[in-house]
């Protein structure tokens, strides 16, 4: 985890997130979370890895995306390899969650 982040999070722990579903018939709006954030050293748990892996990695879509992207393989270890104090995660805790509008010209 970048050390920018791990601070930031600690200085200002609200913190909103924007989701929107790129799959999803739904375009017209999107997910705003606002919650709490605490950085935590080491990795998340097993099952949310678990979940990560499956997710981004290990789908068929995920898998050919990365297999694609093999170059990029040793400059994403450079960037991760430059974190002091070893691995860490920003833990999110959701207090509300709303549908907004779309901003118009907003993709």
């Amino acid at each position: 985890m970048p050390k920018v982040a791990s601070r930031e999070a600690a200085r200002h722990p609200e913190m909103v997130l924007l989701f929107s579903g790129e799959g999803s018939a739904q375009t017209d709006r999107v997910l705003r979370l606002r919650g709490t954030t605490t950085f935590r050293r080491g990795l998340p748990p097993w099952r949310v890895l678990l979940r990560i892996v499956a997710k981004y990695y290990a789908s068929p879509r995920a898998l050919r995306v990365e297999l694609r992207n093999i170059q990029k393989w040793r400059l994403r270890t450079c960037y991760y390899g430059q974190t002091k104090g070893g691995p860490g995660h920003l833990r999110v805790v959701p207090t509300t969650a709303e549908f907004l509008s779309r901003p118009d010209g907003a993709r």
